[in-house]
């Protein structure tokens, strides 16, 4: 029997790529309170300290907690069976059930995905895991000969921050956008009321007990 487990740099690149997301985020989150509070520098720097906190402390616990997930899930590899476990879950294929294998390349030939279809229409991914390429010899050598195995390959590097970063600055600002478009058509023609009567004093009353006076 082979086990392969999860790959150290692939857990790594997983949170740098959360980091990633976590600042992108932070920053138009940053812009958009700037944007509604009238380019008040000092309620949006508050405001977005206290996001970044909050927010910075759940990425910190989703990392510890798929950290420890990552570490425990493991591939095991038998005479007639392949199975994918990982703390309480188990997936396991017979060989012979297997009817389609898709293999995802990055830019450089390097394995990033594999996926196992059986006959009962259930999937198996694996991703991240040591020894890609001999899962993939493996498979090659136990599924039918009928079965051909599907590869594509990416055309970006998306393990590239230089590629990454891009990507979630265009879909940070489209979605920063829209909030204020959405904003500005539904509470535009409310906006004095609002922020007289709800807003303005829902602002005063969070900084006050913050010890700040706005």
């Amino acid at each position: 029997m082979d086990i392969f487990s999860f790959s150290e740099d692939w857990i790594k690149k997983t949170n740098r790529c959360l980091l990633e997301v976590l600042f992108v985020g932070v920053f138009f989150g940053f812009c958009f309170v700037l944007i509604i509070s009238d380019f008040n520098l000092r309620v949006s720097s508050i405001c977005t300290s206290l996001v970044f906190l909050i927010y910075g402390a759940f990425i910190f616990i989703k990392v510890r907690q798929d950290n420890a997930r990552q570490r425990q899930t493991k591939v095991f590899t038998d005479n007639d069976r392949i199975i994918l476990k990982g703390g309480k879950t188990e997936m396991c294929f017979f060989w012979e059930d297997i009817v389609k294998v898709r293999v995802i390349e990055d830019v450089k030939g390097n394995i990033w995905t594999i996926k196992l279809f059986g006959r009962d229409r259930k999937t198996i991914y694996l991703h991240g895991f040591d020894g890609m390429e001999k899962i993939v010899g493996l498979l090659k050598g136990k599924i039918s000969e009928t079965i051909s195995v599907q590869t594509k390959r990416h055309r970006l590097n998306w393990q590239s921050s230089v590629v990454r970063m891009p990507v979630y600055t265009i879909t940070g600002a489209m979605i920063c956008l829209f909030f204020i478009l959405v904003g500005e058509y539904f509470w535009g023609p409310f906006s004095e009321i609002a922020n007289e009567y709800m807003i303005h004093p829902l602002v005063k009353f969070i900084f006050g007990l913050l010890g700040f006076d706005v």
